[in-house]
């Protein structure tokens, strides 16, 4: 797959992009974790979509986040971007604070969003359904938040990691904490709006989901009207890591 990077400068922020494939435009937002090393997930969208992939600002290898102090200033970035690139009939998939980040575009600008995909999203809270905490969690013990199988995880966590350098890391964990630690993962003012989506939505979840359960999922595709709901079998927060595959035909499935 031929991947090509380039900077990209957006309202004071200078994002990183990886662009690969070709067709209809598939905006990826990354979750708290941010994005590490270009897993098959990716590959198999791009072979379906003229994939896009970008560093949230202060994430990766984008610079500082420039005006950008919570997630509604993200998705205003990402709207811009949109129009800056001239993007048509865009299908935007999120996971974690990136489909928090495409709930919010979706309910500002309805007309940009063609198609929502949100996987494992934060944005809404459910009461009487804990959230486990990955930024509380230790550094030896977070996989087992994260992924259904934690062994398993414990090794892709590990690769992860590896794939960014010690800075890139704990920029991330900052910037995450920076947007969602208050109130944790959720806005109290979005819900109310979800019903201005007016883009075909799937919601697409992990069973074994820990840090946002599948009941967040099932409220969101209630609350969102006509969503669809899919839940993956053996599948934690990192969707993109752990089921690949599974994700990526559930996206494409969307489509």
């Amino acid at each position: 797959m031929q991947i090509s990077e380039e900077i990209i400068h957006i309202d004071g922020c200078a994002l990183h992009l990886r662009r690969a494939g070709s067709g209809t435009p598939l905006l990826y937002l990354h979750g708290a974790q941010g994005i590490g090393k270009w897993g098959p997930c990716f590959d198999r969208l791009a072979g379906h979509s003229a994939l896009l992939v970008p560093d949230h600002p202060g994430f990766g290898s984008s610079q500082p986040r420039g005006p950008v102090e919570d997630i509604a200033d993200l998705a205003y970035v990402y709207l811009d971007f949109i129009e800056q690139q001239g993007l048509k009939n865009v299908h935007v998939v999120g996971h974690c604070i990136g489909g928090w980040t495409a709930l919010e575009m979706a309910v500002r600008s309805p007309s940009s969003v063609a198609r929502l995909t949100l996987v494992n999203a934060a944005g809404i809270h459910v009461p009487g359904v804990l959230l486990g905490d990955f930024f509380m969690a230790t550094s030896d013990r977070v996989h087992e938040l994260l992924f259904a199988d934690t062994e398993r995880g414990r090794v892709l966590l590990d690769e992860e990691i590896a794939a960014l350098d010690g800075a890139a890391y704990h920029a991330n964990r900052v910037m995450a904490a920076r947007l969602s630690w208050s109130p944790r993962l959720f806005d109290p003012r979005l819900e109310r709006w979800l019903r201005r989506i007016k883009a075909p939505t799937s919601v697409i979840w992990g069973d074994s989901n820990r840090v946002l359960p599948p009941a967040y999922g099932e409220a969101l595709a209630r609350k969102i009207p006509g969503a669809k709901f899919t839940l993956l079998k053996r599948c934690g927060h990192l969707a993109h890591m752990e089921q690949p595959a599974a994700l990526a035909d559930a996206i494409l499935a969307g489509r």
